[in-house]
């Protein structure tokens, strides 16, 4: 089941992250969606063509 990505959201999220001081990579980190989507996207490539060949 493919989640829609929210650009907006990552974007909102790292500016109060930025502005508070708090760090914008690792676990809680604004990025970690963005990370987690971008993996998730090439993994299912990945499968889809294992899948077909």
């Amino acid at each position: 089941m493919k989640e829609e990505f929210d650009f907006e959201s990552i974007k909102n999220k790292a500016i109060e992250q930025l502005k508070a001081g708090k760090p914008l990579l690792g676990k809680d980190g604004a990025f970690a969606p963005l990370l987690e989507s971008i993996l998730n996207a090439a993994l299912e490539g990945e499968m889809d063509a294992h899948l077909t060949e």
